[in-house]
């Protein structure tokens, strides 16, 4: 059986990766080349890979990282 794609809105990606729903919109906001997404501005859904990405930058700036050092992560 073939999975289907699933597709989350921004309160349930912060819900799965108990990420505070601002912060989830603001790593959206500035990595969004990282994200595949439908939906017009108001009902947009991210694939839910963004989920994986979204915790990935989380621990980058955990650890120190700023915008430009995790976009070198991300793009490897």
């Amino acid at each position: 059986m073939i999975k289907l794609k699933e597709w989350l809105t921004i309160a349930e990606l912060a819900e799965r990766t108990a990420i505070p729903e601002p912060s989830v919109r603001r790593y959206l906001k500035i990595f969004s080349d990282f994200f595949t997404y439908k939906g017009g501005s108001r009902g947009k859904r991210f694939e839910e890979t963004a989920a994986k990405v979204l915790i990935r930058i989380k621990q980058l700036y955990d650890e120190g990282y700023q915008k430009e050092g995790i976009i070198g992560f991300l793009r490897k």
